[in-house]
């Protein structure tokens, strides 16, 4: 899956069938780009109306996403996950 079709798929589509991809995609990530597709998943989820969901993914993103410009969004979502609608 090219990087262009997931930021379309997620951020213009909220295409929630890419859910299964992104979380296959985990598997071989680290870092930053680990915590920037669980971010994604927690969107996706939101899109979904599982906010349970999307939490827990923003909460495992946030490890990953420490120190970057990512993590006050994260931070914002986690106290208003209707931010996830718009960031």
């Amino acid at each position: 899956m090219t990087d262009d079709r997931i930021i379309y798929g997620v951020y213009i589509d909220h295409d929630v069938n890419l859910v299964p991809q992104l979380i296959e995609l985990l598997e071989n990530q680290i870092g930053i780009q680990k915590g920037i597709t669980l971010y994604r998943i927690a969107k996706l989820f939101f899109f979904k109306n599982d906010n349970e969901t999307a939490r827990k993914y923003l909460l495992e993103s946030r490890q990953y996403l420490n120190s970057t410009t990512w993590k006050p969004i994260v931070d914002l979502a986690l106290k208003d996950i209707s931010i996830l609608m718009i960031k």
